[in-house]
């Protein structure tokens, strides 16, 4: 008898104990795919363009190669070319020399892009080779015709 007075009371806390459980991991699944439908404000996109920058040291200017106006040809940390933005690099004694930096990768453009059918795709583990693929040969296009141009 005592197991079953105990159990009366047990039942509904642990009910409610699974449903605010329960809530809080659909709240959170809501909240995700909010944020992916919705993308990253401005904000939130500048503040990720800002991190970027200055999580790379630069490649310098003798580094870099096919060099056109403000733009060059570097090598990342994975050692795929890219175009490379020039940026103003001033040390401790106040010396400035110039560096080329590369833009966002594109895998984040799952918060950025302004497709919303992009971002969502990006976010689905079955597309997410799809992307990469894509990705990789838009970058091969674009540093190929960046070459071709800079070599005239």
């Amino acid at each position: 008898m005592a197991a079953a007075a105990g159990s009366a009371v047990a039942g509904p806390v642990g009910g409610i104990a699974a449903g605010a459980v329960g809530y809080s991991y659909g709240a959170d699944a809501a909240d995700k795919a909010f944020r992916t439908v919705a993308g990253a404000n401005k904000a939130q996109r500048d503040a990720m363009k800002k991190l970027n920058r200055q999580s790379q040291k630069g490649i310098s200017a003798a580094d870099a190669t096919f060099k056109m106006g403000n733009k060059a040809i570097i090598t990342d940390k994975q050692g795929k070319e890219r175009i490379g933005y020039a940026a103003k690099l001033t040390d401790k004694s106040g010396n400035t020399r110039t560096v080329y930096k590369h833009g966002a990768p594109k895998h984040s453009l799952q918060y950025t892009s302004s497709n919303a059918i992009e971002r969502i795709g990006r976010t689905l583990p079955f597309l997410k080779g799809y992307y990469s693929r894509k990705d990789e040969a838009d970058r091969a296009k674009k540093v190929a015709d960046f070459k071709a141009r800079a070599s005239k």
